[in-house]
């Protein structure tokens, strides 16, 4: 059969190019998906965030091998699968040999260029140690494979005997043109042998990733780990393309159904449970508010009932939670004391959890202050472990028909756990969230951390309160909002409870439970995809507490905003821009979006006029506006660079605990100050 089909030549030049390229770029498809992913991935807030952390660590020397590995394995299997006898391309030999030379080349450039661009863009520490590298390694990559076959011919011509033509940099030719060739042929080479041990290296790292994501994400950095997986995993997915066109059998699409398919049963995000201690162990919240005012008043005299409410936004929420509650608890020593709850959502409910399992047992092994060891246990790469549980297990699970794997959420609650660990010397945060007490026995601060229900659309609390009515003294918390622990009728770990509030769609897989018979009874989300402030439960609790404690209620309402971009005046928050493109088409998801926004934006709002209404104090800690030279916000993954971290404390602190000086944000800064000095007025001295 002819390679190529007649009268190829006559078709109009754009005609011939343009169909060239479709069929190339359909050949190598799988290369150009790992491409243009990861490059996406590097542009994102996050990943411009990690490029700057990989610079100050000073891992740009193994970064720039990783890319070299990714972007030679590209560069790689587009060669192999285009070296390969395929049903006839609709145009000519010559054009399509010109496109069967270059495009991998061209590709194998554009994974050096675009990491250089992605770095530009991130600027400071990984502009300055990986733009200019990252444009130079392109450009001898480039030359290296484009002056191969010279190289090859004049070694080739060195080398005496029969066994010259398999140097390992040869590529036969006839005519100016590769020689076409089945797939075993084409892999029976130097090129084919560097391919199969790549195979061999990603099936090494598929079982490492599958038996324990979390020391993986540990050894790795994410942005090398993401390379590095591309790169191994291009063999798998450039076999699959070379079955799918040799037998014009559409195997993506079937692997694509099947996983469709195995999804009605095959579930393994399960929110786990933890036995020993009963949901309804817990003590209400009654008890809760009567045990308060019996250690908070004397004489008739009651201090400060204080309820926080913290929004979410990923890890910068959690961070800046933590420097926000770490200052608070620091510099006023009654300030657990009055504490009474944290109402929190997503990343500040994870940062709520590392305060509350800090607060019970202090410092322990870090010798930094509280503040500083708590931020110590935040700051921590969280983002490696999820990212090598979703990239191996969690990505394999979904196309096998029983739940046999571990899934990511299981990895990012351990990574929590052990990242705690490392610094307090306990394991807190495995504890159980029914027992939760501190030291003393007492039962608050409390937590309410707020999920979203996606069988109703409402809220789903993980208190460590009970919230129904227990005795005939007592009176339910409110009808509105469910309690996660009785929903799903067991007690779960600090680490769940937190995470169940923080499962951004996507990054975080949907947390399920199971009935007697087995089957999903129900699934909760990221709380902010209700409402991302916490402010309607925190709202419910002082209209809880001022009916149980009457005059004994003399309330601080705490609200801790991680929005950059929020108005600092919460009761002028304006409208955004009018968008015009494909205004009938994408005006509906813009409103969804826009809805779920104004609906926490109007709770934190409504929050501040309930505390004004009721002569409650009102201290509101908010993010700063993004600086102008740098033009990004710290990001909402689970990993932040040093840069991230100081940007964050600088919104309260002046210095961090290394006496190095903050970029200034007078305006901002000073609103959070006065916030802080606020609640030392109002809550007691600073500790000496």
């Amino acid at each position: 059969m002819s390679d190529y089909t007649p009268n190829a030549r006559e078709l109009p030049f754009l005609v011939r190019h343009l169909r060239a390229l479709v069929y190339t770029l359909n050949l190598v498809r799988f290369s150009l998906i790992i491409l243009i992913a990861a490059a996406a991935l590097l542009a994102s807030g996050q990943g411009q965030d990690l490029l700057i952390g990989v610079g100050e660590d000073n891992h740009y020397g193994r970064l720039l091998l990783g890319v070299t590995v990714w972007a030679g394995s590209i560069w790689l299997w587009a060669r192999v699968l285009l070296n390969i006898h395929f049903p006839s391309p609709p145009v000519d030999a010559d054009t399509m040999t010109l496109y069967r030379r270059w495009t991998p080349r061209v590709l194998g450039l554009l994974g050096f260029w675009l990491v250089a661009l992605d770095a530009a863009n991130a600027g400071g520490a990984a502009y300055e140690q990986l733009f200019w590298p990252c444009i130079v390694l392109g450009v001898v990559f480039f030359a290296l494979v484009t002056w191969r076959r010279a190289a090859a011919r004049k070694l080739a011509r060195l080398q005496a005997g029969p066994l010259a033509h398999e140097h390992w940099l040869y590529v036969d030719e006839q005519g100016g043109r590769p020689v076409m060739a089945d797939f075993w042929t084409a892999m029976n080479n130097g090129i084919g042998r560097f391919g199969l041990l790549m195979l061999i290296i990603g099936t090494g790292l598929f079982i490492w990733g599958v038996a324990d994501p979390i020391s993986m994400g540990n050894r790795f950095d994410v942005i090398l780990l993401l390379f590095v997986w591309g790169a191994t995993f291009l063999p798998l997915g450039s076999l699959i393309t070379y079955l799918a066109n040799l037998k014009g059998v559409p195997i993506l699409t079937l692997l694509l159904i099947a996983a469709l398919v195995f999804s009605l049963w095959n579930d393994n995000h399960v929110i786990r449970d933890l036995a020993g201690t009963s949901p309804d162990a817990r003590p209400h919240i009654d008890q809760a508010l009567d045990d308060w005012r019996a250690s908070n008043c004397a004489d008739g005299d009651c201090g400060r009932f204080v309820v926080v409410a913290t929004a979410g936004g990923g890890i910068r929420a959690g961070f800046w939670t933590g420097t926000v509650l770490g200052s608070l608890h620091q510099e006023i020593p009654a300030f657990d004391q009055q504490l009474f709850a944290i109402s929190g959502v997503s990343g500040g409910s994870m940062g709520a959890t590392f305060y509350r399992a800090a607060a019970n047992g202090g410092t322990g092994n870090c010798t930094f202050g509280f503040r500083d060891c708590l931020l110590d246990a935040l700051g921590k790469d969280y983002l490696a472990p999820l990212s090598a549980a979703l990239l191996y297990p969690d990505l394999t699970q979904r196309f096998l028909p029983k739940a046999w794997l571990p899934d990511r959420a299981l990895a990012l609650e351990q990574a929590w756990a052990e990242g705690f660990a490392e610094v307090y010397g306990r394991d807190a945060l495995n504890g159980s969230f029914a027992g939760l007490a501190d030291t003393q026995g007492r039962a608050w601060p409390a937590l309410f951390l707020n999920a979203t229900w996606t069988n109703s659309g409402g809220r789903l609390v993980a208190s460590s309160l009970r919230l129904d009515q227990h005795t005939p003294d007592q009176t339910a918390f409110s009808p509105l909002p469910k309690d996660q622990l009785k929903v799903l009728g067991h007690d779960i770990r600090l680490t769940s409870a937190a995470h169940n509030s923080a499962r951004f769609p996507y990054v975080s897989p949907p947390g399920s439970w199971r009935n007697k018979k087995g089957e999903v009874a129900g699934r909760l989300q990221d709380g902010g995809l209700f409402e991302n402030y916490g402010a309607e439960t925190a709202v419910e609790i002082l209209r809880h507490a001022k009916d149980r404690l009457k005059d004994d209620f003399h309330p601080l309402v705490i609200l801790i905003s991680s929005d950059p971009r929020l108005a600092d005046n919460l009761d002028d928050i304006q409208p955004g821009k009018v968008k015009n493109f494909a205004s009938e088409l994408l005006t509906t998801l813009r409103t969804l979006f826009k809805a779920r926004v104004a609906h926490g934006n109007e709770g934190a709002a409504w929050l501040k006029r309930w505390a004004g209404d009721n002569q409650a104090d009102f201290a509101y800690f908010h993010m700063c506006p993004p600086d102008l030279e740098k033009g990004a916000d710290p990001p909402l993954g689970w990993a932040l660079s040093g840069q991230a971290q100081r940007t964050i404390q600088s919104y309260l602190l002046d210095r961090d605990r290394e006496d190095k000086p903050f970029t200034p944000v007078p305006a901002c800064r000073k609103d959070n100050q006065q916030a802080l000095d606020d609640a030392r007025r109002l809550l007691g001295p600073p500790s000496p």
